[in-house]
């Protein structure tokens, strides 16, 4: 049935539809540079002055990004920097991603901004993250479930197959058949 309402994955969804799911539901895809406050393996914060050099170093980035006005000479420097400096031991591509699943400061960090856009540095208890608003797309990888991908569009498949299931089963309330309510499986 899943297959046949949306095709293999949403197949046979349009990526106007998928883009129009992932904006009503406050996805955004962005990539960053992460420039730590504290050892990540350990969570020990660091000195004040290495913090302040480390807010230094990532002001210092995202001025070098913001001045560049060649989206692919920035994309490529972007890309080079985050090679050189990230400590991010997560995606190397980005995230797309909602409400509720970064940081509030990261989100609203990346909602503040155009397509292609970069942050001043936003801070959170990581750090400091030179971010860059990315577009999305219908076939973007949203988050895996043990090692499957799923993308923004097997992800809006699943929810209209789950809508139109529940919406079944509210116009059409179960019923028992006479004497089901009292039969005794015991016996």
């Amino acid at each position: 049935v899943y297959t046949k309402l949306t095709g293999e994955d949403g197949a046979d969804l349009s990526e106007e539809e998928i883009l129009a799911y992932l904006d009503e539901n406050g996805y955004v895809s962005a990539n960053h540079i992460l420039i730590a406050t504290m050892d990540l393996t350990t969570g020990e914060a660091y000195d004040d002055a290495t913090v302040a050099e480390r807010a230094a170093l990532a002001a210092q980035i995202a001025g070098e990004l913001q001045g560049i006005e060649d989206l692919d000479e920035m994309l490529e420097r972007f890309r080079e920097l985050k090679e050189e400096y990230d400590e991010d031991t997560g995606s190397t591509e980005g995230y797309i991603f909602g409400d509720g699943v970064m940081m509030p400061a990261f989100y609203e960090g990346t909602l503040a901004l155009e397509e292609y856009e970069v942050s001043d540095p936003v801070e959170t208890s990581y750090g400091y993250h030179v971010i860059l608003r990315l577009p999305l797309k219908g076939d973007s990888l949203l988050f895996s479930v043990q090692g499957s991908p799923v993308t923004a569009r097997r992800q809006m498949a699943q929810s209209d197959i789950t809508a139109k299931i529940d919406a079944f089963f509210t116009a059409n309330p179960a019923s028992h058949a006479e004497g089901l309510e009292t039969l005794d499986l015991t016996q």
